[in-house]
């Protein structure tokens, strides 16, 4: 977190200097228990940041840990940025350094790219995608400045065999998802908190038969994606499930919404691949 950063970097910068906690607090006005506080991990008023960068006679940017050698490797600099970001900032930066990466693996510095995100994000009409599918990667990302992604696939060296399972356990996972109303129990889910439930109570809200529920969990369970477990209770044991944890489920219904409506308003596109998909 930037907090401890920032509380070890001036720890460090005052062993230093050689002064004390107390010589430091007086000269930039604060207690002793405070700077005290910022070394254990506390974090100093905004506004105290240049009288402490110039106590030390260092830039603010060397309070964060920002040094010369960190903003010459461009990894380094990208963490700590998004480091010292609020949480609720730090995906939305994160894409749009994703953006850059296109650009870059593009080599595209001419202005008939566009360069700015904003610019593509003021199009409240069409939903733009970008798909860069080459013999050293995949790069597959949605645009629209409601809802955008990025997916990232490099080729293996060892070539394009990639680490997937048989067509038997696909043919399993596809005929299981693929079964009456499957998809409806899947989704429900899925978008409600993970905290177990019944068959009761599944056939209360899905108003389905008892019957047809413990079959689709059962199979559920077969493949992996739910999981049974029995609670004592003061009446006896109850038979409960939940969903395994798997993020995996969100990614896997986008990208089949791709193959079920193929996306349009491709930008940018390449596709210079002479290899096989797979």
């Amino acid at each position: 977190m930037a907090s401890g950063i920032l509380g070890k970097r001036i720890k460090e910068l005052r062993q230093k200097k050689q002064v004390t906690q107390e010589e430091l607090g007086k000269a930039v006005g604060v207690t002793t228990q405070a700077v005290s506080k910022w070394e254990c991990g506390g974090v100093p008023d905004a506004e105290l940041l240049p009288a402490i960068a110039d106590f030390f006679s260092v830039t603010i940017d060397s309070l964060f840990g920002r040094t010369e050698e960190i903003k010459q490797d461009t990894g380094l600099a990208i963490r700590y940025e998004l480091m010292n970001l609020a949480e609720e900032e730090r995906y939305e930066k994160c894409f749009n350094y994703c953006w850059s990466m296109i650009l870059g693996v593009l080599g595209q510095t001419s202005t008939s790219i566009i360069q700015d995100i904003e610019e593509i994000y003021k199009d409240d009409i069409n939903q733009y995608y970008s798909r860069l599918v080459a013999n050293n990667g995949y790069i597959f990302t949605k645009l629209s400045k409601d809802f955008h992604y990025f997916f990232l696939l490099p080729e293996r060296e060892a070539g394009n065999e990639y680490d997937l399972p048989g067509e038997e356990e696909y043919q399993k996972l596809f005929q299981t998802l693929g079964k009456k109303n499957m998809m409806k129990l899947v989704l429900y889910l899925n978008q409600r908190k993970n905290d177990g439930f019944t068959v009761n109570f599944l056939c209360k809200n899905l108003k389905m038969k008892e019957e047809e529920i413990e079959e689709m969990l059962s199979e559920l369970c077969d493949i992996e994606i739910v999981i049974k477990q029995d609670i004592e209770t003061e009446e006896g044991f109850l038979v409960s499930y939940r969903l395994i944890d798997n993020p995996s489920v969100l990614p896997f219904l986008i990208f089949a919404k791709e193959i079920i409506k193929q996306p349009y308003m491709m930008y940018p596109m390449l596709y210079d691949r002479i290899k096989p998909l797979l």
